[in-house]
């Protein structure tokens, strides 16, 4: 039984590894594009406020 134990926990912690690379992976790619992103967001935002103050009577 002891070793039906280890066997699940070598297993578990060889998915949670592979979990980790995963995550890591979506971490990195997210990193290259975040500029980009948090550029194009800034500029809509910046578009919607000048619209909306100018549009205030």
């Amino acid at each position: 039984m002891e070793t039906r134990q280890r066997t699940q926990q070598g297993s578990g912690s060889a998915e949670l590894a592979e979990r980790r690379r995963e995550a890591q992976g979506c971490l990195q790619t997210l990193s290259q594009h975040s500029y980009w992103f948090d550029l194009w967001i800034f500029l809509l935002f910046d578009l919607v406020l000048l619209a909306f103050i100018l549009l205030l009577p």
